[in-house]
């Protein structure tokens, strides 16, 4: 089956769309993300790299203008029946055939909403688009309206959703298994990789970071892998895809003696998991669940400094994080997590420990993306204490705050800065501040 979803159910998002663009005055909504044409239309390919438009009117109007590749895609993939071709020839930008369409539709004159957020729409094929449109309509930015409608899921969706979380839970067990002393790093992701393709997965949209050794600390996916170490920390962070519908983790397995700050932080992750779980509920924003986790986050640094000292922890919402904090104030009162909260459990009582996602105390096995702040919690306390061996003056109470500033907060090697208001780490060091090496 080349549609994945019913015919109701995609003229049912192409109506949610349509009343929202007479909400917001537009006449109609030039697409231009590949998430966006797939979620009206189920068109699916990658040939969002070049350029291709498809206009959804506020009256129901469907119309794609593609190149030739796309033809048979758009045909087999999609529910759309108005399907023009720009031919890909010398000067030719596709732009001025987007118009042409849309002057077939009878859209001259009219105020249209532009996805401009788009990989596929660049900043130099948006100025052909401005250009080719100047004079004939107006526009406005409309890079949201769809992707708001997307965020709440519908059944049909939710089972795509979980059984990306199911081959998700088995490409965990098989990196937990292949990871042990002098195995190359691009056996275990191909491995990983065949079990999600064998369940008739897909690879993810993005290519998955994993790193041994210093490279454990990159958060990006880099090419050329090593292999484990006798005693090393490894970092998984990837997803398992369902007919385009992902499910990611992240987490570390460490061969050899684990280090007592790996203990810390993973009680520090363990603190801070539990508190994003008892804030995620329908009703609650991004917001609400990072300052939970800020929150336990703080609790663990303290947890590891004198007790005359109190420590300031600031947290901001990561920029790289697409969406805003409200806009899951949208969702359904009704609507239930399923597959893929995280909750602890005994492996030993679950009759497909794959299939579970687990905090397991023993091998630091599933560990979340937070590990990064509570590694930078445990090494702040550390630093703390050796702060005060390096000669505060005076004491220092309730009222005293340490700012840990991490000058790489991945916990390299690195130069950290303490700060204390009023004091100095050495007599006559006069700025307030000490700089420490680790």
């Amino acid at each position: 089956m080349s549609v994945h979803f019913s015919h109701a159910e995609l003229a049912g998002r192409r109506r949610r769309a349509c009343r929202q663009m007479v909400a917001q005055g537009l006449d109609g909504l030039l697409v231009f993300r590949q998430e966006s044409m797939y979620y009206l239309t189920g068109y699916d390919t990658s040939g969002y790299s070049m350029f291709q438009g498809m206009y959804l009117g506020a009256d129901g109007t469907l119309a794609l203008c593609t190149r030739s590749a796309d033809l048979r895609q758009a045909q087999l993939t999609s529910v759309i029946e108005d399907i023009r071709v720009w031919r890909d020839r010398e000067g030719a930008t596709g732009a001025e055939d987007l118009r042409d369409m849309l002057e077939s539709l009878g859209c001259r004159g009219t105020r249209l909403g532009v996805e401009y957020h788009a990989y596929g729409l660049t900043a130099q094929r948006g100025k052909l688009v401005d250009a080719a449109l100047e004079g004939f309509c107006r526009t406005e930015d409309a890079s949201d309206l769809v992707r708001l409608l997307r965020l709440v899921k519908s059944p049909a969706e939710l089972v795509y959703v979980r059984r990306a979380g199911q081959l998700a839970d088995e490409a965990l067990a098989v990196a937990n298994g292949m990871t042990v002393k002098g195995a190359p790093l691009g056996e275990i992701y191909a491995e990983m990789l065949k079990r999600i393709l064998a369940g008739d997965g897909d690879p993810s949209a993005s290519r998955w970071p994993m790193g041994s050794g210093r490279e454990a600390l990159l958060v990006r996916y880099h090419t050329g892998h090593r292999t484990v170490g006798p005693r090393d920390q490894v970092t998984f962070e990837f997803a398992a895809a369902y007919r385009h519908y992902h499910a990611a983790l992240m987490h570390v397995v460490l061969t050899g003696t684990v280090d007592r700050r790996h203990r810390k932080m993973f009680e520090a992750c363990a603190e801070a998991l539990a508190a994003c779980e008892e804030v995620l509920h329908p009703g609650r924003t991004v917001g609400d669940v990072f300052d939970a986790r800020a929150r336990a986050g703080a609790r663990g640094i303290q947890g590891t400094l004198p007790e005359r000292v109190r420590v300031h922890a600031r947290g901001e919402l990561p920029a790289h994080m697409d969406g805003r904090p409200d806009d899951l104030r949208g969702q359904s009162p009704g609507a239930r997590a399923g597959h893929g909260v995280l909750r602890p459990h005994d492996p030993a009582r679950q009759p497909d420990g794959a299939r579970n996602v687990a905090r397991r105390d023993v091998d630091h096995h599933a560990q979340g993306r937070r590990a990064r702040d509570a590694r930078a919690a445990s090494a702040g306390g550390e630093l703390a204490r050796q702060a005060l061996s390096h000669g505060v003056t005076g004491d220092l109470d309730r009222r005293d705050v340490v700012a840990l500033v991490a000058l790489d907060h991945r916990f390299r090697r690195g130069t950290w800065e303490f700060r204390v208001p009023g004091r100095h780490f050495l007599p006559g060091s006069g700025g307030g501040q000490r700089r420490v090496s680790i």
